[in-house]
């Protein structure tokens, strides 16, 4: 009888747990199985996979709801400031981005393309000067094995600036049920 009583006050205790973490699960960009990517930027640890970021890049400023930092995308030319590539998964997905941005000159860009190239390509431009969220109105279609490419650029012909945060791509093909 004691194991059973201390098995039943277990249960009592991981319950509220188990019932306060179900009503994160109904938003679609909010499970795991359609979230493809996400990142706050918080430490050199978010930045190893990025291509043309380092831990200089990273500032203490940041959006409502972010963690302490966020990440300065800077340049001056038109390619990529900085990517990452995703690795292909074995179904056909559609992809969408969204961020937190905060343009500090000029504007900046964020975007997927499949494969390498920037051809087959979505994204959005960044001009506000205060944090704000951002998120692609397209979608691209991701074909099955193929790669994806994230980038964050702040280029042209002059340079210019953004701060980026929140950065997170996901499916928009995604089941709820």
């Amino acid at each position: 009888m004691i194991a059973r009583s201390h098995l039943v006050g277990r249960v009592f205790l991981i319950l509220p747990l188990v019932l306060a973490s179900c009503g994160s699960l109904t938003d679609c960009d909010q499970q795991r199985d359609c979230t493809v990517y996400r990142c706050s930027f918080e430490s050199l640890r978010d930045l190893r996979r990025w291509d043309g970021l380092t831990v200089e890049d990273l500032r203490d400023d940041h959006p409502p709801g972010g963690g302490r930092r966020s990440v300065l995308v800077a340049g001056g030319c038109a390619t990529p400031t900085a990517t990452l590539s995703l690795a292909p998964a074995d179904v056909d997905r559609m992809l969408s981005v969204e961020c937190y941005c905060k343009v500090l000159r000029f504007h900046g860009k964020v975007g997927l393309c499949v494969g390498e190239s920037q051809v087959d390509c979505v994204g959005f431009e960044a001009r506000d000067t205060a944090w704000t969220h951002y998120a692609c109105e397209h979608a691209i279609l991701c074909p099955a094995e193929s790669s994806l490419t994230v980038f964050l650029t702040a280029g042209g012909f002059s340079g210019q600036e953004m701060l980026v945060d929140r950065l997170e791509v996901y499916r928009v093909d995604c089941d709820c049920d």
